[in-house]
């Protein structure tokens, strides 16, 4: 009896550790996390460790203006880049939610900061970006996987 409880303990294990492994992560985003770029960026781009679908990316300026993303394509791959329009500088969230090919959700989110040339340092702003981004930090992971029933 203890054998195949062992058995199945060790059986169990290993599922979940599979399991728990198998899910996709976002390696890497164009911007950077937490970066502060001197030109408006022409994409946004996301570099998933597998194939990823994405469906849906929001871009949040930091007067809480958001703009929806579109032309995320419908394929499974790694790499995404989405084109966009040139932006204001400021300071931008970037969500965004992708399927695997599993069938499971993931989500996550980015910010970053476009600071032109002739931009003026503002320290109200400057803090403000600190806290923003100590709140975006403040979660446990950028990329969530989401299990769906």
């Amino acid at each position: 009896m203890k054998l195949i409880t062992k058995s199945f303990l060790f059986s169990t294990a290993l599922c979940l550790s599979t399991f728990a492994f198998s899910h996709a992560k976002l390696e890497s985003s164009t911007p950077e996390k937490n970066s502060v770029i001197d030109v408006s960026p022409s994409t946004i781009g996301f570099n998933f460790n597998k194939p990823m679908r994405l469906i849906k990316v929001s871009l949040t300026d930091q007067n809480g203006e958001t703009l929806k993303l579109k032309n995320l394509g419908k394929t499974f791959i790694e790499t995404h880049k989405i084109m966009m329009d040139e932006i204001n500088p400021e300071y931008y969230l970037v969500k965004w939610s992708s399927l695997g090919k599993d069938g499971h959700k993931m989500s996550g989110e980015f910010s970053f900061m476009y600071h032109a040339e002739n931009m003026q340092h503002d320290e109200k702003l400057e803090a403000f970006y600190q806290s923003f981004i100590a709140s975006t930090t403040a979660i446990p992971s950028t990329t969530t996987p989401k299990t769906t029933k």
